[in-house]
Formats: structure tokens, sequence, C-alpha cells
């Protein structure tokens, strides 16, 4: 799930509430880019929703707090519930 389909989701259940932009800088930051919005920021340009550092970090806050967790789904691969096999040593290597 991306930061741009959680973000929604997080702001339903009153975990997050969209911050307001930050002042541009000048010069304008290297990876600016006047195309991208991002809705954490109340709609600032500069980065797109999905690149928002600021967010990453609040989602990992919220998940290191348990009070986000996702729930592992039988339609996806899962390595604690199927294992790889033990791969055997062979001789010469």
């Amino acid at each position: 799930m991306s930061l741009s389909q959680l973000l929604p989701q997080l702001i339903a259940g009153n975990l997050l509430t969209p911050i307001p932009p930050r002042p541009l800088t000048d010069p304008l930051p290297k990876n600016h880019n006047p195309n991208a919005r991002c809705e954490y920021h109340t709609g600032m340009i500069g980065h797109w929703t999905d690149r928002c550092s600021n967010l990453k970090h609040r989602v990992q806050d919220l998940i290191a707090k348990e009070l986000l967790k996702f729930e592992v789904s039988e339609d996806n691969p899962n390595v604690m519930q199927n294992p790889l096999p033990d791969h055997v040593k062979r001789e010469g290597n």
C-alpha cells in the first residue's frame, strides 16, 4: 500500500492530521518538483505524497507505538507461514 493510499485512512481514523506546508527556501531544494503535490503537507508543491519523508517518519512512529498494524493476507507470500526450505550445502561449495 502506498503512502498516498494510506494517508486518507489515517486521517479518517484520526491517527494523522495534514500539516501546513513549509515555506519554500531560496534557492529551491535540488529535488524540488514543481509538478508534485503532497497531501500530507496540505497540497504543498515540491514533492509527492508517496515520497514525503515526514509522512514516512510519522507512519513509522505509528507502527512503533502499535497504533498501526498491517495484517498478513493469505494472498501475499509470507516467509513465516511458508518458509523457504533449508539449503543443502554441497561438497565443494
